[in-house]
């Protein structure tokens, strides 16, 4: 039998608005391989997001890397995500992002005009277009600071209603840091719908200010609310690639995660990591992760610290809408001014941190940076901590 595949992948990918694929395809094997014996999704939105039409924009916390995955499992409408433009760098990828799935493609770390007008012509087809302000998902559970009043100008610009969503539970399901992923009940609910009329008649400083108070999530707080547990048997393993100074001792890269025990091999220190993501004995001086990774945020401001070696799996540079291997092997450093990258042919690349105009993480300890106006990107050994290098950068680099 004959069967022509140009013509298959056109019909797929036909419509925008409820693309095939999406609808008939992913949807249903999703649900009945991955949620129905993991995870439980349930709209808190009164019926109101089973009855969007675009044009209209979905905004959220981000905490997981498949939450547009559990939007589109339990809502009707199509919507269609802005994603990170590295997920489109490989051509299977991004043909599943672009004509499968009608993503939009989004530079994170930096203004991008093209994202702009890609929304609007996605808007103006009267789609529901969805995006995480934040860019990438949370570390500690908590929503990442954003440019509230940059968000609010941008409703402005599309002039098209807003819903704002809280992913809650999201986060406990699979921590960004963490080896295992649990089961549990995610709940997303509807906070606010934002009217034309409302963003019409509002200053900026108005918005910015409903930005603020619909977008941000607090993990301890909706924690304290529920208590809702998400048991693991090995829920604090893969802690080291969120925590890399132990408070006790001071030490770097010494945390590690054995179980449900998080321990510092230098000094000793230990504690538990309980079904609700927190500490049971506050041994290291604090109670929650963000407390934690607050401290170290505000520790590598103020004291210079010369980070030890990392291995890893590639170095690559962008060239064009593609990436070009500089090296498959190499060590990276993270000092208090610099990366030094040594290269498996001995050659060593040097990059000042004050130079560095943009720093995103990616997927798997990948980062991607640019420098001098030149996209790099590396990824780390699969063990290793990323965050410290954004974090050094993200320091250095803060505006108000």
């Amino acid at each position: 039998m004959f069967i022509n595949f140009d013509l298959y992948f056109i019909i797929l990918s036909m419509s925008k608005e409820k693309p095939i694929f999406i609808s008939y395809i992913a949807k249903p094997l999703y649900k009945l391989f991955y949620l129905n014996p993991r995870v439980k999704v349930v709209l808190e939105d009164g019926g109101e997001l089973n009855k969007i039409k675009g044009p209209a924009l979905i905004v959220g916390n981000h905490s997981h890397s498949l939450d547009p995955i559990f939007i589109y499992s339990a809502m009707k409408p199509h919507v269609r995500w802005v994603a990170g433009a590295y997920l489109f760098k490989g051509k299977f990828l991004k043909f599943c992002l672009s004509n499968l799935a009608t993503c939009i493609a989004k530079q994170q770390g930096r203004s991008d005009l093209t994202t702009i007008k890609s929304i609007n012509s996605a808007l103006k087809e009267k789609s529901i277009v969805g995006l995480f302000p934040e860019g990438t998902r949370t570390w500690d559970g908590n929503s990442l600071e954003i440019n509230h009043k940059a968000t609010a100008k941008m409703f402005r610009i599309f002039k098209v209603p807003v819903y704002f969503l809280s992913f809650e539970g999201a986060y406990d399901l699979h921590p960004r840091w963490a080896d295992v992923k649990r089961r549990g009940l995610l709940v997303v609910r509807l906070k606010k719908i934002l009217s034309v009329e409302e963003i019409e008649q509002s200053s900026v400083k108005e918005l910015t200010e409903v930005v603020k108070n619909n977008l941000y999530f607090n993990h301890q707080e909706w924690q304290e609310k529920t208590k809702r547990p998400f048991p693991c048997k090995k829920g604090a393993e893969g802690i080291q690639r969120l925590l890399y100074i132990c408070p006790k001792c001071l030490n770097h890269q010494v945390i590690k995660g054995d179980k449900n025990t998080v321990k510092c091999s230098h000094c000793g220190t230990e504690d538990t990591l309980t079904p609700y993501l927190n500490f049971e004995k506050s041994s290291f001086g604090f109670k929650t992760l963000p407390e934690w990774n607050d401290f170290q945020k505000e520790y590598i401001t103020k004291h210079e610290i010369n980070f030890d070696k990392d291995e890893g799996d590639f170095f690559r540079k962008g060239v064009g809408k593609k990436f070009e291997y500089i090296s498959k092997k190499y060590t990276c450093q993270l000092l208090n001014d610099k990366i030094v990258f040594t290269l498996s042919n001995g050659k060593i690349l040097n990059f000042e941190i004050d130079k560095i105009e943009s720093m995103v993480l990616s997927v798997k300890q990948s980062i991607e940076f640019y420098y001098e106006n030149q996209l790099f990107s590396f990824r780390l050994q699969s063990e290793l901590n990323s965050l410290k290098y954004f974090q050094k950068w993200e320091t250095n680099n803060v505006t108000v």
